[in-house]
């Protein structure tokens, strides 16, 4: 009972957890269009009222001021080291900076040197710790690029591998850190080397999978291939051209001088979807595939080659006019494209035409200049967009004055993860007005992975640049913003490069992804997670952006402060006043849901540093912000105030219960602990649990480390709102509403948490909505523990015990969300724990308790005390493995196993029970799985679904039987084992025949003790199989024998009644049987007979005798049938075969059975069933059946022994008709005495025919009476001739003789029989002494001399 209980209130907590799940389906929606370039608009074009103004904040100077907070702040600024100065003034041919914050270095080419500086650990000396010279190139450098290396190539210490072109050679360098000093950076010369061909290689861009691909100055895309060994055609580096046609190829190098070539200055990869951009001189920007998995052969999808007419086409179709941008007089395009944009022009003033003439090229440009219809159409750099950032966007190209244009390589039907197809342009942004307030052109334009913007100019003084930076600015309206920032630096600006994150501990990426399908049980509990953008900065896992910035002077490490930074530096300069404008001003910014679950970023993370006062302090006023600002929940009209959206409720009357005609919303509060939970969750909520590698290992989806850093989160969380609770609501006691409830738990703390007045309706609907949460809060806490705990111990390595096939299936389908509230969830976590035990089974692990000590604290839910009983049993059964064959200690583990087994429910009967039957425990076996069977069926409900015929429409029911057939199928195999042992067998189990026989009794009798029908179906039917003799005898008084023996076994269902003495039903069920197609006709006259012979010696009464004379004229039925079904055996046609198989299966009417006799010709069988119909009403059927079966037997011999038999059978009946077979016999008898007269042979005995009658008929007077009437009105054959009357006198002398020596020898009259005969004694002497003749006078003395 306390199992079922138990049961019971995890129930209850898992439908309390799935409403909860279903409230953060609506969570997971909302940061799904913050941040993303789809709210752009395809044709949008922007402008410089999209942008929201911020600062940036120098070193030293505050985070907040006059204007508000920061979005960008300079964390560190560090001076060029004087060497680095020094070393700058020696340039004799080229010189070039730039930054690699992969290894946090500066770099700096002078010449054929090439200059590495760590900016964060240097002292300014530029000693051997943070200054680094490469000197032994011979050539003039003129790129750097820092990549991957490709794998398998060095050794698994090189992170980094430095490429270096010059202007013959392209060198391949790895860069290593010192293991003994980790920030001492070794750069080392790999020998890989490959000349240029006097190609200028302008930009080198890597992949993530170790790919180089260079810009050539010939217009040629080159990838740079390198490996460990030189192989048979293929040199270990060398140089391939990957845009080059087969024509071009061909040609010599030196013939490129002779041609005009568009040079390559940019490229980009995407490595989350494969692709590969590059730019060239005249803005020519050009698409590659370079397959699904990123190893593929380059392939060019599209290219644009008119980049400003597409961005002035998109505008003109979307508001007739086109942009107005700043002009850029110092570059001239072709003349020829002076010509098309002059023509361009002309279509929108048409009459300007006539009024300025024919011009020249020169004229047409300054026309162009003077009416601001020449802008910068040269793009400067190219960023490539990830999957991350946006689905829809590809590509960010940016020109020289800040225009920003935004391509996409999918066409309007293609879905995102499809590959690229072409490449078009979808949106133009222009330049914020901060930095078309500046001079142009810009030196230097880079774009960040997340919309970051940085934009650097000269000043009007020329003393120094101004950065302008531009950062995609949080948004809850479905609207896309922008911030713009600038700052003068000190000097000349030469790079910027983002420094990149270590990643989130839990991605998102895998939630975009479409999963495997639901199963039944998750219902619409998991929806389809769409896509974050990683410029929305909103959630936990959003990193905070830095980059690094490279001037002549110093470097510089900008950060951008995402919103919950700004929060904290609010926080820190307000000291937590809430009445701080800036405050104010935030959450009016962000909503106060948005900034209320910012709050709780602060202020219930894992990673708050406690000890540091300042944290400690923000995390406090974070938290009465959050209260501060948190509101309450309350009721609103339909469609009032926003009330319609996802924080509103139907809520019930406090009073009557009946739903009210107004919607809860649920306060700031309730709405933001729901929104960061979903965030938190957001990561793994869609992920499914395990997923197969390509070689077909298991491996969890989620790694450990973002598991526990889910758990922590999560925990935190859930810690914050409980110490608040107890805080604030110390020494009250609610109860939890028929959930389950621990004393000072979270969830009776929550209940109170909110609360207000106690009779307030809208606090106790948000109090219950918060309980529900915290419930789903431990499950997904404990669901993350669990995988941890089964990810540390080895789970599901290399030769570890593994699920069937079926249990993987079902994990790799499982999604997280279904793991956490789903029942079926929780099946798969016991799955996971039965291999866990075998896996400490398999390692003889001795840690077992402790093991189970942890998974009970840390996972109560998944592993409650049935699992850790469970675990326990298992585990002595696994003990007693290890022990001894038949020894005590054995013994004591499996009697622990066993007590401890037979209290869960969800015990593996069929493992448990295969290993004590192994070791010979089998009363110990079949007692676990009578007792498993009562314990998870204790209402029967199996039994009704099997008395019900088990339906297919219950499968809760079908279920539960199936588990007992389980527990049953155990207590079959146990009794087949001891059945017919074999000495295998016997040596296995340690006993011998006679022991094994005793104890197969022993457990048959168990078996039948116990009260379960089900159970005793099982065993019938093994005695049915193998003994259905003894199944009679052990199952004489059982009542439900007769059930199974009716529906499985009828045959022995009728011995069952006989052994009852219920004669009369074991008769009708014999009869049911004979009338069974499944029966032959032998067996079913068997049965017939049978059950006569049963009605006969049952107590007589009125029904049972209609029965008797029932069953009587069947048998004699079923007789003629079984004499026509061997009759037919001999025929070989196929109407004659079929009709004998249907004989053989169907008991037939007579009528039937005489109508086949006569159409086959079979007069004895017509005979018979003339004789069973009474056939007096039939005497000419008789007669033609008698005359058709003597035709048939052709002589009077053999005739004469088919009536001998015959007459056994009929006489005497009307299907024996003396006197027409006297006739008939006799007849041929005097014919063939006359033929072998004749013929002069030893003629036959005259008295044949009469001593055979005699022999058969019982009744001498009825054979002499036949002669006597056949003599006296026999018709003219036996008139003429003479011979044939004298004939029949002489056979009727020997019949007289016959009949008077019987009446001696039976003590009869003779007087009695010279009585009868006397007067046809007489008239035969009178005819006798008329003839005259000697034979006659002769035996007419013979008639007289009769006694």
């Amino acid at each position: 009972m306390q199992q079922q209980g138990a049961a019971a209130a995890a129930a209850s907590r898992l439908v309390e957890v799935r409403q909860a799940a279903q409230l953060l389906k609506f969570k997971f929606a909302v940061d799904e269009k913050i941040g993303d370039l789809s709210l752009l608009g395809v044709g949008n074009v922007g402008t410089s009222g999209a942008y929201n103004t911020a600062s940036i904040a120098m070193p030293g100077a505050p985070a907040t001021g006059a204007g508000g907070v920061a979005e960008f702040v300079v964390r560190r600024s560090v001076p060029l080291t004087a060497e680095l100065l020094r070393r700058q003034t020696a340039i004799e041919m080229r010189s070039a900076m730039g930054v690699f914050p992969e290894i946090k270095r500066a770099w700096l080419v002078i010449d054929n040197k090439l200059y590495l500086w760590d900016y964060t650990h240097s002292d300014g000396s530029g000693g051997e710790v943070d200054f680094l010279a490469i000197d032994y190139i011979q050539q003039v450098i003129v790129s750097v690029a820092l990549v991957h290396p490709k794998g398998n190539v060095f050794v698994s210490s090189v992170k980094h591998a430095l490429i270096v072109a010059t202007t013959a050679e392209v060198h391949v360098l790895v860069a290593s850190f010192d293991d003994s000093a980790p920030n001492k950076l070794k750069v080392t010369s790999t020998g890989l080397v490959v000349g240029s061909d006097n190609v200028t290689m302008n930009k080198i861009v890597g992949t993530r999978l170790g790919r180089v691909f260079m810009c050539g100055s010939d217009g040629f895309l080159y990838e740079l291939d390198y490996r460990a060994v030189d192989s048979w055609f293929t040199r270990k580096c060398r140089k391939i051209s990957r845009s080059s046609t087969a024509r071009s190829a061909m040609l010599p190098s030196f013939f490129k001088w002779f041609t005009s070539t568009d040079a390559l200055v940019d490229a980009t990869c995407d490595d989350t979807r494969h692709t590969l951009f590059t730019l060239s001189e005249s803005s020519c920007i050009r698409a590659y595939d370079l397959g699904s998995d990123g190893l593929g052969t380059p392939v060019e999808v599209a290219h644009v080659d008119k980049v400003w007419y597409e961005a002035q086409k998109l505008c003109m179709e979307n508001f007739g006019t086109p942009v107005t941008l700043p002009l850029d007089p110092s570059k001239k395009p072709p003349d020829r494209e002076v010509d098309e944009l002059f023509e361009h022009f002309m279509t929108e003033v048409p009459n300007a035409r006539a009024a300025l003439g024919p011009l020249s090229t020169a004229q047409k440009w300054e026309t162009l200049k003077q009416n601001n219809r020449v802008v910068t159409r040269y793009v400067h750099t190219i960023t490539a967009v990830t999957a991350a950032d946006a689905q829809r966007v590809q590509l960010i190209a940016v020109t020289c004055s800040g225009l920003r244009l935004y391509f996409t390589t999918l066409g309007q039907m293609q879905h995102p993860g499809t590959r690229p197809s072409c490449l078009a342009l979808v949106h133009v942004r222009a330049a914020p007005a901060a930095a078309a307030a500046g001079s142009t052109p810009f030196r230097v334009v880079t774009h960040g992975a997340s919309g970051e913007f940085f934009i650097a100019s000269p000043t009007q003084g020329g003393d120094g640049d101004t950065l302008v930076a531009v950062a995609p600015a949080v948004s809850v309206a479905n609207s896309f913003c922008e911030s713009v920032a600038s700052a003068r630096v000190d000097g000349s600006l030469f790079a910027i490069e983002e420094v990149p994150t270590s990643g989130a501990d839990v991605s998102p990426d895998a939630t975009s992804s479409t999963l495997s399908t639901l199963t039944p049980d998750a219902g619409d509990l998991v929806p389809t997670l769409g896509h974050v953008s990683a410029r929305n900065e909103l959630p936990p896992w959003a990193p905070q952006r830095a980059f690094v910035c490279l001037t002549t002077t110093r470097v510089l490490e900008v950060a951008h402060l995402r919103p919950v930074d700004q929060l904290r530096e609010i926080l820190a300069a307000s000291y937590g006043n809430d009445a701080d404008v800036e405050l104010t001003r935030f959450f009016d910014r962000f909503g106060d849901v948005q900034a209320c679950a910012l709050c709780l970023a602060l202020c219930a993370s894992p990673k708050l540093d406690a000890t540091t006062a300042t944290e400690s302090n923000v995390a406090n006023w974070a938290a009465r912000a959050f209260y501060r600002f948190g509101g309450q929940p309350q009721f609103r009209r339909p469609y009032a105030d926003g009330a319609e959206g996802s924080g509103a409720a139907v809520a019930p009357s406090a009073a009557t219960g009946a739903l009210t005609a107004e919607l809860l919303v649920y306060s700031s509060r309730h709405e933001a602990v729901a929104l960061y939970f979903a965030r938190l969750l957001r990561p793994v909520w869609a992920t499914p649990i395990l997923r197969k590698t390509k070689m077909g290992q298991l491996q969890f989806y989620v790694s450990k480390q973002a598991l526990r850093s889910l758990e922590s989160s999560i925990a935190a969380l859930y810690e914050f709102l409980n110490d608040l609770a107890r805080q604030s609501y110390s020494g009250l006691s609610v109860g939890s509403s028929g959930m389950q409830s621990q004393e000072h738990s979270v969830q009776k703390r929550l209940l109170t948490m909110l609360r207000r007045p106690a009779a307030d309706e809208a606090q106790r609907l948000e109090q219950r909505s918060l309980l529900r949460l915290s419930l789903l809060m431990e499950h997904a806490m404990q669901a993350a523990r669990l995988l941890v705990v089964l990810a540390e111990n080895g789970l599901f390595c290399q030769g570890m015990p593994l699920p069937t096939d079926d249990e993987v299936a079902s994990l790799c389908k499982c999604r997280f969300a279904e793991f956490v509230c789903t029942q079926q969830g929780f099946v798969l976590a016991n799955v996971l724990l039965r291999v866990l035990l075998q896996l400490c089974i398999t390692r003889d692990d001795t840690q077992v308790d402790q093991l189970r000590d942890t998974l009970s604290k840390q996972c109560g839910a998944y592993f409650s005390r049935g699992a850790s009983m469970r675990f326990q049993g298992m585990d002595a059964l696994a003990r007693a493995r290890l022990c001894p064959p038949q020894s005590p200690e054995q013994a004591v583990c499996l009697q622990q196993a066993v007590v401890v087994l037979k209290q869960v429910a969800d015990t593996p009967v069929v493992e448990v029970c295969e290993t004590l039957l192994d070791m010979g425990v089998f009363m110990g076996a079949i007692d676990l799985c009578l007792t498993l069977a009562r314990l998870r069926d204790p209402q029967d409900v199996a039994v009704t679904h099997y008395r019900a015929g088990c339906p297919a429409g219950d499968p809760a029911a079908g279920e539960v039987y199936a588990w007992r057939c389980e527990c049953y199928e155990c207590v079959q195999h146990a009794l087949t084992l001891l059945w017919l042992p074999d000495d295998q067998c016997l040596a296995r189990l340690g006993k011998t025949a006679e022991e094994a026989a005793k104890l197969w009794e022993e457990v048959l009798m168990r078996c039948l003790e116990a009260r379960d029908e089900l159970l005793h179906g099982v065993v019938y039917r093994f005695l049915l199989d193998n003994a259905p003799d003894l199944l009679v005898s052990v199952c004489t008084r059982a009542a439900d024998a007769e059930p199974f023996l009716r529906q499985f076994a009828p045959r022995l269902l009728a011995r069952w009644y006989e052994a009852n003495d219920r004669l009369a039903e074991a008769a009708t069920v014999l009869v049911a049987l004979a009338d069974s197609q499944e029966t032959h006709l032998s067996e079913k006259l068997e049965f017939l007979s049978t059950s006569l012979s049963l009605l006969g010696a049952s107590p007589p009464s009125s029904e049972q005798q209609q029965q008797l004379a029932d069953v009587q004229e069947r048998v004699e039925v079923a007789q003629v049938q079984l004499q026509l079904h061997a009759a037919l055996s001999v025929a070989k046609s196929v109407e004659v075969q079929a009709a004998r198989e249907d004989l053989d299966l169907n008991l037939r009417p007579l009528a039937h059975l005489l109508d086949i006799a006569r159409k086959l010709d079979l007069p004895r069988c017509e005979l018979a069933a003339l004789h069973c119909a009474g056939g007096g009403a039939g005497a000419p059927a008789v007669a033609d059946a008698w005359r058709r079966l003597f035709a048939k037997e052709g002589s009077l011999e053999p005739f004469l022994i088919t009536v001998a038999e015959l007459g056994r059978k009929y006489i005497p009946s009307p299907t024996f008709p003396l006197g027409f077979l006297v006739n008939l016999m006799e007849a041929r008898n005097v014919e063939e005495l006359e033929a072998g007269i004749t013929a002069g042979a030893s003629p036959p005995s005259p008295y044949r025919v009469a001593a055979l009658l005699f022999a058969t008929w019982p009744h001498t007077n009825a054979v002499f009476d036949a002669y006597d009437e056949l003599l006296t009105r026999g018709g003219e054959t036996w008139h003429e001739p003479v011979t044939r009357r004298l004939h029949l006198l002489h056979v009727l002398l020997y019949v007289a003789q016959q009949w008077l020596n019987t009446a001696r020898l039976r003590r009869e009259g003779a007087r009695d029989v010279r009585a009868h005969m006397n007067a046809s004694l007489a008239q035969y002497k009178a005819e006798l002494s008329r003839w005259g003749s000697d034979e006659a006078a002769q035996l007419l003395r013979d008639f007289e001399q009769l006694k």
